[in-house]
């Protein structure tokens, strides 16, 4: 495990935090890559990261709790709690539950989530919304749904968010290190910085730091913070049913007839090989993180990552299929050597298209003596040679084989496509 996620750090910018659990045992538990990437701090196991959606599961356990407690029950009308809100008296607790309730994807329209809104500004925001079908008819992933169970469970439990899940939540799972809404404003100790890919400052492509959010407009829905070990205290607390009875457990995992989520925003998947893998995930803006949890074989694996381009769900996979003692791709770690005469390589510039999809191609451009591809109209991506007619990303796992004039092997984490050159060109497509 140790070996592929070092390889991961070299090869893609992966820079995150892996726990594997099996039969209730801590086997692998590491961080890889900087949680700061300018003061060259790694990360660690105890790393703080920005957990997305994966705060969605905190509502719906709370909600569930209200309901065990008698203090609201999943079927209640939304008009018993807010009377106003448009079309209160069709939608269910449930509905919000699991995204059949109508209401759109998102609320966050003009970049919202750079303004400092106070909450009953943002319920006020989704009011404003139309259905987009009949609730219970049909379902639509719904950050807005769970704004309004957040605003529920502040409304029934007479606490902030916060509170209720500092007391009813973290504290019973033993999670030290876990806060239900982090805010910008405030100072956190031994917090990931998050980054992504983007335009330099240069114009090229490079790791940049991720765009600015209020993450506290996200209460409820995509505001919290964690890491490994505390997700992990999670897990077992769900588990062991010390947050939820089991009567309650099994209706947050289960999914309605016809449905795609569960009431908690998990995702149930059967597999072959692994049984019932139950699964959440999140992004925000710099992060990207998920839970797995294969329930058949008493396995759990938590992938926290501070790069939102490097593939967490990727990375979960492989660390299982190391468990399961299968083979495994391994990055491969590529070395620069110079290009003494760049006009020897002119013979690649131009536009590749893939033999079968006349929409999917990239450019290779040289320009002030270096190369680079242009693709899916991101930031020019510099290459690198690698040994005579092969070049290679530092962002990425990608080589890019030119052995044979007219043809490039694009091999990417190790599966390789073939293009053809279609014809010559100094200028971007764009």
């Amino acid at each position: 495990m140790y070996d592929y996620l070092n390889l991961r750090s070299q090869t893609a910018s992966y820079s995150g935090t892996v726990l594997v659990a099996r039969n209730d045992s801590v086997i692998f538990s590491k961080g890889f890559g900087f949680a700061n990437r300018e003061q060259q701090i790694v990360n660690n196991k105890d790393t703080k990261f920005k957990i997305g959606s994966i705060t969605k599961t905190f509502t719906a356990v709370a909600i569930l709790q209200l309901h065990e407690k008698g203090q609201l029950s999943i079927e209640d009308k939304l008009s018993k709690f807010l009377t106003d809100f448009p079309n209160s008296q069709n939608i269910q607790i449930k509905h919000l539950l699991n995204h059949s309730s109508g209401l759109p994807q998102g609320w966050r329209e003009n970049w919202h989530e750079r303004r400092v809104f106070d909450f009953d500004s943002i319920i006020q925001i989704i009011s404003n919304q139309k259905l987009i079908f009949e609730p219970g008819t049909s379902e639509e992933y719904s950050n807005g749904g769970y704004a309004l169970l957040t605003k529920i469970i502040e409304q029934v439990s007479g606490l902030t968010y916060q509170e209720y899940c500092k007391k009813y939540i973290f504290s019973p799972a033993k999670m030290k290190n876990t806060g239900a809404v982090f805010n910008p404003q405030e100072t956190y100790e031994n917090f990931a910085s998050g980054y992504q890919y983007g335009e330099g400052k240069d114009g090229y492509n490079t790791n940049i730091e991720a765009q600015y959010v209020f993450t506290p407009n996200l209460k409820g829905q995509a505001s919290a913070y964690s890491t490994v070990e505390d997700l992990y205290s999670y897990h077992l607390a769900l588990k062991n049913k010390t947050l939820l009875n089991e009567s309650s457990t099994q209706l947050m995992l289960s999914k309605l007839p016809n449905s795609e989520y569960t009431l908690g925003s998990w995702l149930n998947v059967e597999t072959k090989t692994n049984g019932v893998l139950s699964y959440c995930s999140g992004v925000s803006n710099g992060f990207e993180s998920v839970m797995y949890r294969y329930l058949d074989k008493n396995r759990s694996i938590i992938a926290l990552n501070n790069h939102q381009n490097t593939d967490v769900f990727n990375v979960s996979r492989t660390m299982s299929a190391i468990v399961d003692e299968k083979k495994i791709y391994n990055p491969k770690i590529r070395s620069e050597i110079p290009i003494e005469d760049i006009s020897s390589y002119n013979f690649i510039k131009g536009k590749y298209m893939y033999p079968d999809d006349v929409e999917d191609f990239f450019e290779i451009i040289i320009k002030d003596a270096r190369v680079f591809v242009f693709s899916n109209n991101e930031p020019l991506e510099e290459l690198f040679l690698y040994k005579p007619n092969y070049f290679f990303s530092k962002n990425y796992d990608l080589q890019l084989d030119f052995s044979e004039k007219g043809k490039c092997l694009w091999i990417y984490n190790g599966v390789t496509d073939a293009y053809m050159l279609e014809k010559d060109s100094d200028e971007i497509s764009k």
